[in-house]
Formats: C-alpha cells, structure tokens, sequence
C-alpha cells in the first residue's frame, strides 16, 4: 500500500486544478463497487481511490483500468510497481487535460468570447475529452489497434519502460 503524502504547494494547486478527476474517478471506482466487479476500496499515493478487481470479473477483464483519479486494478497487479507507474501516467494525462481546460476556459472568459458556466463546462467534461484518443488511433490504426496504439497509451509504456507486443 502506498501512502498518502502531506501535499506541498504544487501538489495542492494540481489537485485542485484536477477536481473533476476526483469527480470521474472516484464515480468509476464507485461503481464498480456497487455493481461488484471490484473490492477492497482504499485511497493511496496522491488521492487516488484504488480497488481490486474481483476474482471472477479479473477472468472476463484481466486488465488494470484507470479513469480519472480512480483505478481498478487486477489481483495480480496490486503490488506491481511498474503497472501503478503506468496507471500514474494516465492520472496526471487527466490533470493536465483539466489544467489546459481550465486555462483555455479562463482565457475564453476573459476574452468575453464564453459565458462562465461555458468554462466551467469545459473544465469539468476535460477527463472524458482524452477519450478521443480511441477515436484518432482506430483511424489511424484499425479497430485492432485503437487502444493499444493510441499516443494515450503508448505515452503510459514509454513511461514504465514496457510496450506490449
């Protein structure tokens, strides 16, 4: 288990830019806990709510998952360090998606080009928006390969030093 680290200054401001990957997150995580597919809640590392996929669900999806700031992990991963470095990449990927959203909001507020709920929608719907990368890589590269070539995922290998075949 990792633990939860008094946050310095940088961290507090990333995890305040990054709310709505709280928000993404931990419903992700939730649910998978209310329909069953997942136990053993607990929050480690930098917030992030963590859950084990159960046994006869890991049989059908064999694969750790992470959205937002939540993450689901298999049974076997749980104390790998190599897949929670990967999942990490797919968390900050969603808090600077937030952090560009909250800007590019803020500088269209300013600009008197959006109202500030527009921002504010803008900000909150920036997870979900990473999800085009499925959408260019099957373009790119078939259905086949959607998601294992999408910049997404190759950016999480790249990080750990593992690119699957």
């Amino acid at each position: 288990m990792r633990t939860i680290q008094r946050p310095g200054f940088g961290q507090i401001v990333i995890l305040a830019v990054s709310a709505p990957t709280w928000l993404l997150g931990y419903a992700y995580v939730g649910l998978a806990l209310a329909l069953g597919l997942a136990h053993r809640f607990r929050v480690e590392g930098e917030f992030v709510a963590v859950a084990t996929w159960r046994p006869w669900w890991a049989k059908r999806w064999r694969y750790s998952t992470t959205v937002g700031r939540g993450m689901c992990l298999s049974p076997g991963s749980v104390e790998n360090e190599r897949i929670w470095q990967h999942e990490m990449v797919h968390v900050r990927q969603t808090e600077d998606a937030c952090a560009q959203a909250a800007l590019a909001g803020l500088a269209l507020w300013a600009a008197d080009g959006m109202p500030w709920w527009g921002g504010l929608a803008l900000w909150v719907i920036a997870p979900a928006s990473l999800a085009v990368n499925l959408g260019t890589s099957a373009l790119r590269h078939g259905l086949g390969g959607a998601y294992r070539q999408s910049e997404h995922e190759r950016a999480a290998y790249s990080g750990t030093d593992h690119f699957p075949d």
